[in-house]
Formats: structure tokens, sequence, C-alpha cells
């Protein structure tokens, strides 16, 4: 259908740098960010009519990301963040700053509520430009797309989806300047054997990657394909989140102020349309 601009989003923050879903879809949550020409960084949470219906979603509230703006103080005092993800259930936000170069855990209140939160542990983020991050499914991953350095930053974790200091391994680096020169958002299949990375810089487009074994990138993967008409809709793409089956995702940039959802049948060229 015909691109049409976002209800409900734009009216709130217009410069959007990661998007991600509750479990069930009934809560959208995208991050504004300042970009380098404000301050006004924060998380944005949205409760949906429609599960994973993006124009059914509405504004709820904010969680602020740095000490600079009006009103009350955040769980982090970090300026121009790029990246969020939560954990499996929904009790801890993941946030890279791009400030101090660091990624935060901060607990909520309350799962996928950012009416309260609370920073636990931070890590340094290795690459001096830190983006979208994700876990693995069971959260002895994470995963970074390293901007400045077009690579992807790997941490094996101990104790699932805590980044302590004793629970947070030595970073392995992988690098895919080849194909997705400065990546903003990595992503992956319900299987953790397709992997999507975001573009930037005159590649604005989504990567898909094939991995020989299951969210292993030392194991060797392989490029499939780009999807090259999202730049289309925002000219740079940042970021990208599936529904639970893997037939859509939705997509958010630095230019617009939409979320475009990207019907999705393997590599077969996508249909694009906001919502």
């Amino acid at each position: 259908r015909d691109v049409e601009r976002s209800r409900g989003l734009g009216d709130v923050y217009k410069r959007q740098a990661g998007i991600a879903w509750n479990n069930v879809g009934s809560k959208l949550f995208v991050m504004g960010t300042g970009g380098l020409n404000n301050d006004d960084d924060e998380l944005l949470e949205y409760t949906c009519l429609t599960n994973f219906d993006a124009s059914s979603c509405v504004y709820v509230r904010e969680l602020p990301l740095n000490n600079l703006h009006e009103g009350p103080n955040g769980p982090i005092n970090d300026r121009h963040p790029f990246g969020f993800t939560f954990d499996d259930d929904g009790s801890h936000v993941y946030v890279s700053g791009n400030q101090t170069n660091k990624i935060y855990e901060i607990e909520l209140g309350s799962a996928f509520d950012l009416s309260s939160g609370t920073k636990i542990q931070q890590i340094d983020s290795v690459d001096v430009t830190p983006c979208g991050i994700t876990f693995n499914n069971d959260g002895t991953k994470l995963f970074l797309a390293g901007f400045n350095g077009h690579k992807i930053v790997v941490w094996p974790l101990s104790t699932a989806y805590s980044l302590a200091s004793g629970s947070v391994g030595t970073p392995a680096e992988y690098d895919v300047s080849t194909q997705s020169s400065r990546p903003r958002d990595i992503d992956f299949n319900s299987d953790g054997t397709k992997m999507y990375i975001v573009s930037a810089d005159d590649n604005e487009y989504v990567s898909v990657y094939s991995l020989n074994t299951a969210f292993d990138l030392s194991a060797g993967f392989s490029h499939l394909g780009n999807f090259t008409t999202v730049s289309d809709q925002d000219e740079e793409p940042f970021s990208i989140e599936f529904n639970n089956d893997g037939t859509k995702f939705y997509m958010n940039g630095y230019q617009t102020d939409s979320v475009y959802v990207v019907s999705y049948t393997h590599l077969t060229l996508p249909t694009i349309y906001s919502v």
C-alpha cells in the first residue's frame, strides 16, 4: 500500500535510533536520540491496541537517559544513545551510550514498564560509536553493531543477561565492512541461523547473512543479499525488530518520523509500508 506518515510516533519524537516490542507485541518502544544537535535523549513507551500493529500504538511515557533535559533525571547520564534491547522477561533494559562509549544494564521497576529504572551495571563498548545491541535466545551472548569499526562485537556472558564484571567474558570482534559498512543495528531470526545488519553511509540497506552455527559468528557466516529498498522510505535506516513469527520486521530511521513495516519472505523483495 502507499507510504503514509506514522501516527503517534513522530508527534512525540522525530529522531529515532532504536526499536523494540515486548514479548507479545502489546507494547512498542522507540529510542529518541538527540544525535549531535541536542540532548533530549530518552526511551519512549507506547501501548498498542492490536499486537504488533504500530498504527494502533499510543504514547504512554518516557525514560530520560541524561540529566540535560527538563524534568526528573533518568537512571543514566549519557548523551546520544544509539541502541537498546530488553532481556527475555522485560525486567532489564540495556542501552548503548555514545558519549561515554558504555553499555548500561538498567533494572526496571516492572517488566516492560519505563515508569522507573535503576542502573546496576555497565561495560565498555569496545567500539567508539556503539549502536544497536541484542542477545541470543538464552542471554549468554551480547551482540553490538560497532559503527566506527565496521564490526560486530560479541561478549560471552556466564550469567544470562548479566553485565556484572564476573559474568562478562572477553569480547570477540568480527569485520563486516565489505557488505555492511557502518553497521547501525543487528538482529537475528528466531533460531539464530540468520543475521540482519542495518548499514549506513553510502550503503543504506539491511544485509542478510547465513550463520553456519546458530548465534556463533566464530563458526563462519556468509552474505546472502541486501534489502536495498528500505532507503526509499528513510535515507538513513537505523534499527529493525521482528515480530514473533518472523514474517515482518519493523524499521525506523534518522530522517523520518515513521516506523515502517517490511513483509519478509526469505530473500524475495520485501513489501514496505509505513504505519
